[in-house]
C-alpha cells in the first residue's frame, strides 16, 4: 500500500509586492532630492517673477486707461465683499507629488447657472453698486488647476421704459425692477440665457422676456442702462485725476514762482519803508 504525504503551504503576503512601487518611488527621490528641490525652486522664481510682471503691466494700464482701473476697483470690490460660504476650497491630495506644499486646491464654490441648468462659472465675489448693479465675479476655468479666469458681469436691478403710445402726450419714464438672481441651495441662478461682452471688461447677462403685446420671446435690451452706468463710473475717475492732477500742477507753478520766491526769501519790511514805498 502507497504512503499518501498531504503538505501544507501557508499562502504568500502580497504586501511586500504592493508597496515596493512606493518604496522604489521614495527611495528614488529621497536619493535625488536636490534635483527636485531645484527644479522647485526655479518653478517657483519663474512663477514669481511672471506674477511681477504681470502686476507691473496691470499698474501702467491702471495709471493710462481710467476705464480699466473702475474695472480693477470694481473686482477688487467684489473679492472683498464675497461671502466666505459661497466661495470655498479643499487642499487637493496632488500637492503630494511635488513635497506637499499647497499649490493645488479643490474648487468647492458655488456654480453659478442659467435659466436653463447651464453653468456659467463658479462665485468667486460679489458687490451691490450704487449704479443700479450687481457685480458678480465669476471664474470661468482654471488654467493648469492654479489661476482662475474670471469675467465681471454687471446685472441690472432696474430698467427704466415708456409704455405711453401716444406721442401727443407727455411721456413719463417708469422703472421696472429686475430680480434676475436667485440664491439657492448649493448653486445661484441667473434668471438669463447667458452672457455676452459689453465694451473691454465687463459682461452683462442675456435676459429673455414675454411681449406683451405679441406675446412672444424676446431678448430684452438693457445695453443704455448697464453702458451708461460704465461710462458714468469712468467718467468719474477721470474727473478726479483731472482735479488731483490739476491740483498738483498748480502747486508746482507756485512752487516755480520767481516773484513768489523772492518774496517769501525777502525780509519784511517796516511800517516806515511800506509808507515810503507808497508814496
Amino acid at each position: 500500500m502507497a504512503d499518501i504525504s498531504i503538505t501544507t503551504t501557508q499562502p504568500a503576503s502580497n504586501i511586500g509586492g504592493v508597496l515596493a512601487p512606493i518604496k522604489s518611488f521614495l527611495g528614488f527621490l529621497f536619493k535625488n532630492w536636490y534635483w527636485f528641490a531645484l527644479v522647485l525652486f526655479f518653478t517657483i522664481g519663474i512663477v514669481v517673477i511672471f506674477y511681477l510682471i504681470m502686476k507691473l503691466m496691470d499698474t501702467n494700464r491702471e495709471r493710462d486707461e481710467p476705464g480699466f482701473a473702475k474695472y480693477k476697483m470694481t473686482v477688487k470690490d467684489c473679492l472683498n465683499n464675497a461671502n466666505a460660504k459661497y466661495h470655498r476650497k479643499r487642499y487637493s491630495f496632488k500637492n503630494l507629488f511635488w513635497l506637499g506644499i499647497p499649490i493645488l486646491w479643490v474648487d468647492l464654490s458655488k456654480r453659478i447657472i442659467d435659466k436653463f441648468d447651464n453653468t456659467i462659472g463658479r462665485y468667486r465675489g460679489h458687490i451691490h453698486s450704487q449704479d443700479g448693479t450687481i457685480n458678480y465675479l465669476i471664474c470661468k476655468k482654471r488654467i493648469l488647476g492654479i489661476i482662475d479666469y474670471n469675467i465681471l458681469v454687471k446685472v441690472p436691478t432696474k430698467i427704466d421704459y415708456d409704455k405711453n403710445t401716444d406721442k401727443s402726450k407727455k411721456s413719463v419714464p417708469k422703472i421696472k425692477r429686475l430680480h434676475l438672481v436667485n440664491d439657492l441651495q448649493g448653486y445661484i441662478r441667473m434668471d438669463c440665457i447667458g452672457v455676452e461682452k459689453v465694451g473691454l471688461f465687463y459682461h452683462m447677462p442675456i435676459i429673455q422676456v414675454m411681449d406683451e403685446l405679441t406675446k412672444d420671446t424676446i431678448v430684452l435690451d438693457v445695453r443704455k442702462m448697464t453702458e451708461g452706468a460704465i461710462i458714468d463710473n469712468t467718467y468719474q475717475v477721470m474727473l478726479q485725476r483731472a482735479l488731483n492732477s490739476g491740483a498738483k500742477q498748480i502747486e508746482k507753478a507756485i512752487e516755480l514762482n520767481p516773484r513768489l520766491k523772492y518774496d517769501q526769501k525777502s525780509p519784511e519790511k517796516t511800517s516806515a519803508e511800506s509808507k515810503d514805498e507808497a508814496e
